[in-house]
Order: C-alpha cells, then sequence, then structure tokens
C-alpha cells in the first residue's frame, strides 16, 4: 500500500512537472509572439512619422510660410504705393511715384519668379515624390489630398514653363488657387496625424524622434 501510495505520489509530481512546463512553454510563446507584434506596429508608426508625415508637413509648411509672406509684401507695396499717391493731388508728381514703383514692381517679380523657379517650384515637386514614393505610409484621410497635390504642380508647371492655352488662363488661375487654399487643409491632416502617431508612441523606452 505504502509502495503503490507513493508510486501515485511521484506520478503525480511528474504530470506536474511536465503539466507546468508545458504551460510555460506556452506562455513564453504567446508572450514572444505579443511582443514580436507590438514591436512591429511600433516600427510601422515610427515609420510613418520619420518617412512620411514629419518630411511632408516640413514642407508643406515651408511652401505655405513662403506664399505668406509674399503676399504680405505685395499687399505693403500696393499700401505704400495708393498712400504716396493720395499724398500729392499734381500729376508730375503721381507719375514720378508710378514710374519709381514700376521700376521697383519689375525688380521684385523678377525676383520672385528666380524665388519660384529655384526654391519654391522644386519644393512642391519633392513634396510630390515624397508622398508618391511613401503612400502606403499614409492614413485615408490623407490619401485624398493626393490627388489634388498633382494636379497643383502640373499647373504650377504650366505656370513655369509659361504654358498658356486661349480662354482657359483665367479658369486655371481660379483652379490653381482653389489647390493652394486646399493645401492648408492638408497641412492641418498633416499636423493632426503626426500628433497621433507620437501620442501613440509616447511612452515607449526605446522610442527616439
Amino acid at each position: 500500500m505504502l509502495f503503490e501510495a507513493s508510486e501515485r505520489c511521484t506520478l503525480y509530481q511528474s504530470l506536474i512537472a511536465a503539466s507546468s512546463g508545458l504551460l510555460g512553454v506556452i506562455v513564453g510563446g504567446f508572450i514572444a509572439t505579443w511582443n514580436q507584434r507590438n514591436e512591429r506596429k511600433i516600427t510601422y508608426l515610427l515609420e510613418e512619422l520619420r518617412e512620411f508625415y514629419a518630411p511632408l508637413l516640413g514642407m508643406c509648411t515651408q511652401v505655405l510660410a513662403k506664399a505668406g509672406t509674399s503676399q504680405e509684401i505685395n499687399r505693403s507695396r500696393i499700401s505704400e504705393r495708393l498712400e504716396q499717391l493720395h499724398q500729392t493731388r499734381n500729376p508730375e508728381a503721381q507719375s514720378r511715384i508710378s514710374d519709381r514703383f514700376r521700376e521697383h514692381d519689375n525688380r521684385i517679380e523678377e525676383d520672385n519668379k528666380n524665388q519660384f523657379d529655384n526654391e519654391i517650384f522644386p519644393a512642391y515637386r519633392n513634396m510630390l515624390n515624397r508622398f508618391t514614393s511613401h503612400m502606403w505610409l499614409s492614413e485615408p484621410s490623407t490619401l485624398k489630398f493626393y490627388s489634388e497635390l498633382v494636379e497643383l504642380v502640373e499647373l504650377l508647371r504650366l505656370d513655369k514653363e509659361n504654358v498658356t492655352e486661349p480662354g482657359v488662363a483665367g479658369e486655371r488661375y481660379k483652379r490653381q488657387n482653389e489647390l493652394f487654399k486646399n493645401l492648408e487643409e492638408f497641412n492641418k491632416d498633416l499636423r493632426d496625424n503626426s500628433e497621433k502617431l507620437k501620442k501613440k508612441l509616447k511612452g515607449k523606452r526605446w522610442y527616439r524622434l
């Protein structure tokens, strides 16, 4: 009796040890799988932020800032001209003021063209190229802006190359302004998604921007 009881006790201990070992393997495998999935998700979120949203946000913000500065300069120039013209009723003086501003306008137009050709248009092209090459990292809310960006860059290219079509210049200019206004919404979407990604990544010890 004692021998049989001892034998059963040994058997139970063996079964418990075996079960514990198997459970440990199962739990360990589950934890490893979960960690791998979590790591892959974090890696994707990091790539989404670093390779898509952060660069595009920087490019788009820069383009809008340059455009805003140019518009402010134009408004100031027009305001200064009107103020000087209103200060005199002498036709000759008004003519001299107009001539002086005309020369100034020509220089500014030349500077604007150089800036557009060498800085602004390349910035738009770089933005489109980044969007195209990293489109797989785009969220649905951002993807809807792609076709508009393609259209805007094409219209700007036509301007850069002085391509004109009779009867459509006015409509093209109007459409270009509409697309530029939508660029502000695009910029907001990029900023919002960047912040969402940062929040998702926050708290990860090995995460660094």
